[in-house]
């Protein structure tokens, strides 16, 4: 279709009321298909919306939906209808309720594909004939498409390609599971502006051909969401969201900006002229916010935050903060007609490391900080990757005495393999091993890719997945507030790690490994802090901003096991010793506050005293359980000692420092205390701090203050100096 002719999908009036009947009665045997166990009513959140706070989403019922999302970017492409349900039910199973897929991409068909079946096909059918696959049936000179570069013509799409996005659209609707679909995948922009096809992927290149002008790709949209002959349409189906890009900002490319991008706006424009109401997002280059696009930005309704992981593994809060501070207006994001900007742009993690992948390299415990650091920053969710599942290749089973050619792939056992050295394979064995570049297999030498992608489901970036969603569902997660952010103020006082140096557009995030990311609910109901691997030392949080008693637990990211810290009342400051290595030998821990469950209130005194090296102090505890006080020393800076069983501190040599007492309860009921241990300036001007200016140090025996040791044995527990009792 060239210029402004009219699309062939406009059939005359009767024949599309024809087409329409059909297609009601094909989708309605569709519903009733579904695979055994699943209702053929379609269940779940969609269509999803945009709280009014601007923070997070909401379902259908207006309760909050948080995206927990999973990428099998390439499902459309490489996996059969059985496989998908396999898939979508195993995700389901993981407490998953988004999965990010692209409609079609090319690179599948220039490489390969073409030579196959397509790998989709209706249950109990059989084998679409060879081609029927393809997205797209003609070229910009009217020849069939094969899958050549650059060359496809949209305003011939194929019905039954499309019609099969509509069937894995329907499979996740009836498990709940949204769809974040991108209908035009761009690729990463390496174009050395010739426009001679330097691209190595997307289809930048052909969006900008002869055949897809502006009316074509206006003509494209409106299709998407109506439908035509055995496609339905995506516009009906609630569950989808709209992902803009991928890889490349239209408007920033180094070819066709201007040209290309007046082309995918008029797709998206055309789909939502339909009535389309689904939201969406944009996913540019990484580093990137969705609002960042001049073109697209102002009608992104979902803040997007990529952080690439190349060259290496990062952490992901200083984009997902960034992105969670952007404030739309009127003006900048202008896309509101006559209603106001909303306050916020609910932000989300949507790309990032990939769990298993050689770029980057990331292991078990940096997936784990990507995913944490994003949905403690952005609060509206996550999406995790692992790089099997988004490649899910289709590759032949490897064969024996078999003669392979360089760049063929094979899959034997758990492994994708590529044959870097062309020969015939062994009579038997074939390649195995991890990671191995040069694999012998008779005078065939193999490299290895990655994983099968089922073998990949139960991955430890999905079970860890898995246990963030138990702790989160487990708390009013809508109300958190990023620490620092939104009037929240700051929650981590001291041992927080170096803050990440980000800014939009740059390389990358650079250091700040060991920053705890920490969020609390106004009301001061809970409280989160997610301590990364690399962290050391201990964690003090203000636990003012807390509401009255808080229990304090370990939770284990690695196990979804807690360990009790004990109850602290709203008194100052507490410090958090992270327990060690976790269940998968990391050290990585969440601390979780929320109210306390025992009525009785711990307290200690005195609270914050003041005393020189080698001094006393006699600690008080009252209240709580009321029996078993257990006193210890939880950050020793000083070298001191204190009693178990008495309360009795002396503070160690070292001056200029802080310590930290604690006591416990026989109902886990805790209480600390703040000891400053003066220095040697402090000391000899003759004060000492919280004792009125004491010139000199109560009389001491073997290091025990005389008069503290007197008190204690007539039951006085209150604090003593050589003025007397305070």
């Amino acid at each position: 279709m060239k210029g402004n002719a009219a699309p062939r999908w406009a059939p005359p009036r009767v024949m599309g009321n024809l087409l329409r009947t059909a297609r009601s009665l094909l989708f309605a045997a569709l519903t009733i298909a579904l695979a055994p166990g699943h209702a053929a009513a379609l269940v779940g959140p969609a269509p999803l919306a945009v709280h009014p706070s601007g923070r997070f989403l909401v379902d259908v019922r207006g309760n909050p939906f948080r995206i927990h999302g999973d990428v099998a970017w390439d499902l459309p492409t490489k996996m059969t209808l059985a496989q998908v349900r396999h898939y979508l039910d195993d995700r389901k199973a993981r407490g998953f309720n988004l999965v990010q897929i692209q409609l079609t991409q090319p690179v599948d068909y220039v490489a390969r594909n073409w030579r196959y079946y397509p790998p989709f096909v209706w249950e109990k059918a059989p084998e679409p004939a060879q081609g029927t696959g393809r997205p797209f049936l003609k070229t910009v000179s009217g020849n069939t498409w094969a899958g050549e570069w650059g060359t496809a013509d949209w305003s011939t799409p194929n019905d039954v390609y499309f019609a099969w996005i509509e069937r894995i659209v329907l499979e996740a609707a009836a498990r709940g599971i949204v769809i974040q679909m991108v209908p035009a995948y761009m690729g990463f922009d390496h174009s050395d502006g010739s426009g001679s096809g330097a691209w190595s992927d997307g289809w930048w290149p052909t969006i900008n051909n002869s055949a897809n002008t502006r009316a074509v790709m206006s003509g494209f949209g409106t299709y998407l969401a109506n439908g035509h002959g055995v496609f339905g349409g995506l516009k009906s189906h609630p569950n989808i969201i709209w992902e803009m890009g991928v890889d490349m900002i239209p408007d920033s490319a180094s070819w066709q900006a201007e040209e290309g991008t007046a082309r995918l706006k008029a797709m998206m424009t055309a789909i939502q002229a339909t009535g389309d109401k689904h939201l969406w997002t944009g996913h540019w280059r990484g580093e990137y916010l969705s609002t960042y696009s001049r073109a697209f930005g102002p009608f992104m309704q979902i803040q997007s935050i990529y952080t690439n992981g190349n060259p290496t593994s990062g952490p992901t809060y200083g984009a997902t903060r960034y992105g969670y501070q952007f404030k739309p207006t009127s003006a900048t994001q202008g896309n509101y007609g006559s209603a106001a900007a909303p306050p916020a742009v609910p932000t989300v993690l949507t790309e990032t490391s990939y769990e298993g992948s050689y770029v980057g390299a990331p292991t078990a415990a940096q997936v784990r900080q990507e995913m944490w650091g994003g949905v403690l920053s952005g609060i509206a969710g996550a999406i995790f990757g692992n790089d099997a599942i988004w490649l899910a290749d289709f590759s032949p089973s490897w064969q024996p005495s078999h003669a392979y050619s360089q760049g063929e792939t094979v899959q034997h056992g758990t492994s994708v393999y590529s044959c870097r050295t062309p020969g015939t394979s062994a009579s038997s064995g074939g390649p195995t091993g991890v990671g191995a570049t040069d694999i012998v297999d008779g005078s065939a030498h193999w490299a290895w890719v990655t994983y099968t992608w089922p073998s990949q489901l139960n991955s430890a970036g999905a079970q860890d997945m898995q246990r963030m969603g138990v702790l989160l569902d487990s708390i009013p997660w809508s109300d958190l507030v990023p620490n620092g952010l939104g009037g929240i103020g700051t929650l981590i006082t001291a041992g927080g790690g170096a803050n990440t140096k980000w800014s939009e557009g740059a390389s990358g995030e650079a250091g700040g490994t060991d920053y705890v990311v920490a969020a609390a609910t106004p009301s001061g109901s809970h409280l989160l802090a997610y301590i990364p691997d690399p962290h050391t030392g201990t964690v003090t949080v203000d636990v003012t901003k807390l509401s009255g008693a808080m229990r304090a637990r370990w939770y284990d990211p690695t196990s979804a096991l807690y360990r009790a810290i004990g109850n602290f009342s709203k008194n100052g400051v507490a410090v958090f010793v992270p327990p060690g290595a976790n269940a998968a030998g990391a050290n990585d821990w969440v601390l979780v506050l929320d109210r306390a469950q025992h009525a009785g209130v711990l307290t200690l005194s005195p609270s914050t005293p003041a005393t020189s090296p080698r001094g006393n102090v006699a600690f008080a505890a009252s209240g709580g359980s009321g029996s078993r006080y257990a006193w210890s020393l939880i950050d020793n800076r000083s070298g001191a000692t204190i009693d178990a069983g008495s309360g009795v501190y002396m503070a160690g040599v070292t001056g200029g420092v802080t310590d930290v007492v604690q006591v416990v309860d026989s109902e886990g009921n805790v209480s600390q205390a703040r000891v400053t241990v003066q220095d040697g300036a402090t000391v000899a001007s003759g004060k000492r701090a919280g004792c009125g200016g004491c010139a000199s140090p109560a009389a001491s025996v073997g290091g025990l203050n005389i008069l503290a040791a007197l008190a204690l044995l007539a039951g006085n527990a209150r604090r003593v100096c050589a003025r007397g009792t305070q």
